[in-house]
């Protein structure tokens, strides 16, 4: 303990017995008898005013205590309610034990008070809000009725500043949400309360959507954004949170989710949907978010399509908004393919006929154009292939050295493209098979079969589970070939 520490200890210590000697005596009280709310004076000689005090009427506490002028030193309490005839207690805490650990508490009973009535408690009759349940915005007015004497009159709510009412009946609130309103008259010292809840409907703001992760159709998704669920107020439930998903003009039955959250609503997407783009709308109660663009994941079920090769005329092919022709022009061997949108060239290429399966022609979807030649830079009678994504400007496959018998295949959303054509290193009844994923733009590993085959043009497909090739060639299943 330091210097200046020791110092301050002893003074403390002294000025504790100069209080302790100068401590105040309690006598008696006036008046000795009154109502409940009555005040009653009890006279202090000597001493001081320090500390605080406890003052009981017969065991039941008073709350409402304070000290008397400066020059009397005295101790004023009310008669709280409850109180009945018997002692009056008070009890002085000088507030030095604090500091010193020391005893500074004294109890004086002094005699006893008559408890000769009590005011009349008021009556509230009625409160009520009208109306009880608005919504946000809007007002309420609180409506209250009180019978018996009233000297004070207080409304209040958790969370508002008590407003003096005294003389009214009414008073108009206009509350941001469901809130409770306590409303207390008051006569002298007892009192009445009563209490009632103005229900508030709170505004729901519109939905909307910030990101989508969706898997493939039938599967789940997830849709990510603010205000995906809605109730009016606290006691009721959410309305319904659901997705609305929609493709190609068609807009399919709404998706419940039964456990919104604020931010997250979960389904599983329609299984009728199909890979590709799509569009997804929230919907919470009678409010939609406005469509947002997603992509169902995986590719499009459904048989692959032959390509039909033209060697001659012209050609036109439709797929939704997409028009696009084809002119082959030319005589003999030499032919030329035109392909055309609108009347602006999209792809020009020469090709030869050869003694098997040549010409020029579309994929299914139009979003692709084949040309099938002979190549005549060499002597060994191969042929030459040329897949052409013709929006994007670009060759996609390209083949310069294949046996004869080229058949191509588009799968039903355009995004795989399968080519056999006969295997020359094994000669005339032999084929090879070849897959390539348009969509990730790579080669997939070739199928096969590379082996005999009798009905060396019965190559088929088709795109299963939306992630998944199968294949049939002469009679044989191969696959499935995975194309996630």
């Amino acid at each position: 303990m330091t210097v200046k520490s020791i110092c301050m200890y002893i003074a403390l210590v002294i000025f504790s017995v100069f209080i302790t000697g100068c401590a105040s005596e309690f006598t008696n009280f006036t008046p000795t008898s009154g109502d409940i709310c009555t005040e009653v004076t009890i006279m202090r000689e000597g001493g001081h005013r320090f500390g605080t005090h406890i003052v009981e009427f017969n065991g039941v506490r008073s709350l409402d205590i304070r000290l008397g002028p400066r020059s009397e030193s005295n101790v004023i309490a009310v008669v709280p309610p409850g109180a009945t005839t018997g002692p009056v207690t008070i009890r002085q805490n000088s507030g030095m034990g604090m500091f010193i650990g020391m005893l500074d508490s004294d109890t004086y009973e002094l005699g006893n008070f008559t408890v000769t009535g009590s005011p009349a408690v008021p009556n509230i009759t009625s409160f009520n809000a009208v109306p009880e349940e608005i919504d946000e915005g809007e007002a309420s007015t609180l409506q209250w009725s009180i019978t018996g004497t009233t000297t004070h009159l207080e409304l209040n709510s958790p969370e508002s500043e008590t407003i003096d009412v005294t003389g009214a009946t009414s008073y108009t609130v206009a509350p941001t949400h469901t809130t409770n309103y306590r409303l207390t008259a008051v006569n002298k010292c007892v009192t009445e309360t009563d209490s009632v809840t103005v229900l508030v409907n709170e505004t729901q703001a519109l939905p909307e959507i910030e990101d989508v992760d969706a898997g493939f159709p039938g599967e789940s998704v997830t849709v990510h954004g603010n205000n995906l669920r809605y109730r009016p107020r606290d006691d009721r439930p959410y309305v319904e949170s659901s997705l609305i998903f929609a493709q190609g003009g068609t807009s399919y039955s709404p998706v419940v989710d039964s456990s919104p959250r604020d931010r997250e609503l979960n389904g599983d997407l329609p299984e009728a949907i199909n890979p590709g783009a799509a569009t997804v709308r929230a919907r919470v109660g009678t409010l939609e978010s406005e469509p947002f663009d997603f992509a169902v994941a995986g590719r499009e079920n459904g048989s692959f399509q032959n390509v039909t090769l033209q060697i001659t005329g012209s050609h036109t092919c439709t797929s939704g908004s997409i028009v696009r022709t084809l002119e082959i022009s030319g005589d003999g061997e030499e032919r030329t393919a035109n392909f055309e949108e609108g009347g602006s060239r999209l792809w020009r290429e020469s090709f030869h006929l050869g003694t098997s399966n040549t010409g020029a022609g579309f994929s299914g979807d139009c979003m692709h154009g084949v040309i099938v030649g002979q190549n005549t830079s060499v002597t060994d009678n191969k042929f030459v292939m040329h897949v052409r994504d013709l929006a994007a400007g670009r060759t996609r496959v390209s083949e310069t050295s294949l046996g004869q018998g080229v058949q191509v295949l588009f799968s039903p959303d355009d995004s795989v493209v399968l080519y056999k054509a006969q295997d020359d290193f094994r000669g005339v009844g032999f084929a090879v098979i070849h897959l390539y994923d348009m969509r990730d733009h790579s080669v997939m590993p070739d199928p096969g079969p590379g082996n005999s085959c009798t009905a060396c043009n019965s190559l088929s497909a088709r795109v299963v589970n939306y992630r998944d090739v199968e294949i049939t060639f002469d009679g044989d299943d191969y696959g499935p070939y995975h194309i996630e």
